[in-house]
């Protein structure tokens, strides 16, 4: 990237956060309620994640955070994005908001210096570098890294997060307390169950979701196992493909 890019994506990112005393819902893709979407929409601005899983047509989205590489759905919101992306290489050229992000399989073409380290007013030791894992923080570490350290960021509302993902993968799965901790900011909402990411599944195209990863099946006995996820899921947590609204 061109010389000056983090100052420049930074000043950008604070046009969303003009006012003092802003309230911020960061939705993740994890099981929420009914009860939690209410309380999103009520906030100032709200940040949603790269396939949107939570994503109702017509809800409050003011940005939506994609980290590359990444998939994600098929579901338009016309939304400005913010990029995550480790190497210049991987941010797309035109993006108007980037974070970098340190992953270690990346080695020296990675944006950040291997000393990159999330929440930096923390006092979190050597659990706060990115490079402790092979992909650094998850995206909504990222994020609520970022948040924490703007001013005019009065309270973080965090929904559909849970940070049980493999410990392996990201420095702050492997610490679940780094977050709480370090984010003074947030007030965390317990997510509807324990599982990480959302599921969900629509017989008219015959397409299963698990934490972000699609697959078209054709087997009943496929299709059968996929009921049987939705079985763990509540209607209330459901999530729609393609941005389709649920029935009130």
């Amino acid at each position: 990237m061109r010389d000056g890019w983090q100052a420049r994506s930074h000043a950008n990112l604070l046009r969303y956060f003009d006012k003092p005393g802003m309230d911020v819902a960061v939705v993740g893709n994890g099981p929420i309620s009914r009860a939690d979407r209410r309380e999103i929409e009520e906030a100032a601005v709200v940040i949603r994640f790269n396939d949107v899983n939570n994503y109702w047509e017509g809800e409050k989205t003011t940005l939506r955070v994609v980290r590359h590489p990444s998939w994600f759905t098929l579901k338009h919101i016309s939304v400005p994005k913010w990029h995550v992306a480790p190497t210049d290489g991987l941010a797309p050229s035109d993006a108007a908001l980037v974070t970098g992000v340190y992953e270690r399989q990346h080695g020296s073409e990675n944006l950040l210096p291997d000393t990159a380290r999330l929440f930096p007013s923390c006092n979190c030791g050597d659990d706060c570098l990115e490079s402790r894992t092979w992909a650094g923080p998850s995206t909504g570490g990222v994020a609520l890294s970022v948040l924490q350290e703007i001013q005019n960021v009065e309270t973080i509302d965090v929904y559909g997060m849970n940070w049980n993902g493999p410990a392996d993968m990201h420095i702050d799965f492997a610490n679940r307390t780094m977050v709480p901790d370090c984010c003074t900011k947030c007030v965390i909402h317990p997510t509807a169950s324990n599982d990480y990411g959302a599921a969900f599944f629509a017989t008219s195209v015959g397409l299963v979701t698990i934490g972000g990863i699609a697959a078209f099946f054709l087997t009943g006995g496929t299709i059968f196992e996929a009921r049987k996820l939705l079985r763990r899921h509540p209607i209330e947590h459901e999530t729609p493909l393609l941005a389709v609204k649920h029935p009130a």
